[in-house]
C-alpha cells in the first residue's frame, strides 16, 4: 500500500490558521481545506477494510495524480488485483443521500436538499482516462470497475436497488470479493508492472496556493505557535520558546514554524526570511537555529540559502 501526499492539503493546513480570515479568499480556501481533511479521512478508514478483504497478490494506491493530454486527474484509490483494476472512489458525506431521476446525488436535510455531482459517473469518468492512459503506455487492457464508497458513518444511502456500485463502505470487503468474481476468468495480469508504471506517472500537484490566490505575506500571520493554547505567542528565551499566554516551555516550537514557512512559500529560506517569519530579532540566533536542521545549504554568510526539504517530506 502507498498513500501519495496530497501537497494541496499539506499547504491548507500551514496556512489557513496564519491567513488573516479578512482576506477575501478565505472563506473559500477554508471550505476546500475542509473538503480535502474530510477526504483523508475517509480514504484512511478503508486501509481497516481491505484487511478484511479475501485479497492476495494486490497492490493499493491512493491519491494518484496522472496526466490525460493537457489536464490531470487525481484517483481517490486504486486496488490492483491480477484480474481487475478497482477504482474507487470515496465520500466522506454524512447525512440521507439519494439520486434523482437525472442522476444527481441529493442530499436532505430538515431545511433544504442540497446537491452534488453523481460521484459514480466520475468514477466511470476516471476509469475510462486511466484506461486510455495505460493504453498508451503500453499496458495490457486490464479491466477497471469503478465504484464508490461512502465513508461517514451517519450516512444514509437510498439508491435503486439497481445501484450496486455505489456502497456503504461496511460493505467494501464483499464488495471486493463479487468484484473479483465477476473477472476471475479473465487473463491474468502482471499487477507489478502496471503499479511500477501508474506510480512513475503520478504528477503531483506543486500548485502554490499564494500565487493562485493573490496572496501576500503581509496576509500572513507570523511568529511561534504554542502547541498548548495554538496562539502565536511564543518569544525566544534562554535556548527555549515561551508562551507569553499560557507561559508553556518547548525548546523545538520552532520546528512547527519553519514546517508551515516551506509549505507555503517553498522549501528555500534565507536567515532574514527566517528573523521575519519567526519574529526573531537577532540574526546570531536564526543562524543557530537553521543550523541545528538537517537541512542542504547553498552560498555563504548574508547569500546563504538552507533547503527545509527534511521538515515537509
Amino acid at each position: 500500500m502507498i498513500i501519495l501526499n496530497n501537497q494541496m492539503q499539506k499547504q491548507l493546513q500551514a496556512l489557513m490558521p496564519r491567513l488573516t480570515d479578512t482576506h477575501p479568499s478565505y472563506n473559500y480556501l477554508d471550505q476546500l481545506s475542509g473538503k480535502l481533511i474530510a477526504g483523508s479521512i475517509g480514504e484512511n478508514s478503508l486501509s481497516y477494510y481491505f484487511h478484511l478483504a479475501p485479497l492476495e497478490g494486490h497492490e493499493i494506491i491512493f491519491g494518484v495524480r496522472l496526466k490525460e493530454d493537457d489536464y490531470f486527474f487525481q484517483i481517490d484509490c486504486l486496488l490492483l488485483t491480477p484480474h481487475v483494476i478497482h477504482l474507487i472512489e470515496v465520500k466522506h458525506i454524512k447525512g440521507e443521500l439519494s439520486l434523482n431521476s437525472m442522476e444527481q446525488l441529493l442530499r436532505a436535510s430538515s431545511n433544504q436538499t442540497e446537491v452534488f455531482p453523481n460521484p459514480l459517473i466520475q468514477a466511470k469518468t476516471q476509469a475510462y482516462k486511466l484506461k486510455k492512459t495505460l493504453r498508451q503506455l503500453g499496458c495490457a487492457d486490464i479491466p477497471i470497475h469503478p465504484y464508490v464508497v461512502f465513508t461517514h458513518p451517519t450516512a444514509i444511502l437510498n439508491f435503486p436497488s439497481a445501484t450496486v456500485d455505489m456502497i456503504p463502505l461496511q460493505r467494501l470487503p464483499n464488495h471486493i470479493k463479487v468484484i473479483n468474481n465477476l473477472y476471475k476468468n479473465n487473463e491474468h495480469y502482471e499487477i507489478s508492472k502496471i503499479y511500477n508504471i501508474i506510480l512513475e506517472r503520478h504528477c503531483p500537484n506543486k500548485e502554490n496556493l499564494m500565487l493562485k490566490y493573490n496572496l501576500e505575506i503581509e496576509h500572513i500571520i507570523r511568529g511561534v505557535r504554542c502547541r498548548n493554547c495554538n496562539n502565536f505567542s511564543m518569544e525566544r528565551m534562554h535556548q527555549s520558546w515561551k508562551c507569553s499566554i499560557c507561559n508553556t516551555l518547548d525548546r523545538h516550537a520552532h520546528l512547527e514554524a519553519l514546517k508551515d514557512y516551506a509549505h507555503i512559500f517553498g522549501p528555500a529560506i534565507r536567515n532574514k526570511d527566517a528573523q521575519y517569519f519567526l519574529k526573531v530579532s537577532s540574526p546570531d540566533i536564526c543562524y543557530r537555529l537553521l543550523n541545528h536542521i538537517p537541512c542542504s545549504v547553498q552560498g555563504s554568510n548574508k547569500g546563504r540559502i538552507y533547503y527545509l526539504n527534511s521538515l515537509i517530506n
